[in-house]
């Protein structure tokens, strides 16, 4: 497995234990392109209290190691 595989599975790990929390997650493929122009290999967002609508962003660069 190359070091592209190894990091597009750490990340769709990453996005299914967001997703099992109640966060909504956008991923940028191969680390080489942008989302939402930020340079991030995933963006999730996630509402915290529907009464004050506050809207938490978390920005994720999943990077693992060359071996």
């Amino acid at each position: 497995m190359n070091t592209a595989e190894k990091g597009a599975r750490l990340e769709r790990s990453i996005i299914e234990l967001l997703e099992k929390d109640g966060w909504s997650v956008m991923r940028g493929t191969a680390s080489k392109g942008t989302v939402l122009d930020f340079k991030t290999d995933l963006l999730a967002s996630k509402w915290t209290n529907t009464n004050k609508k506050q809207l938490w962003l978390c920005l994720i660069q999943a990077k693992v190691r060359k071996r």
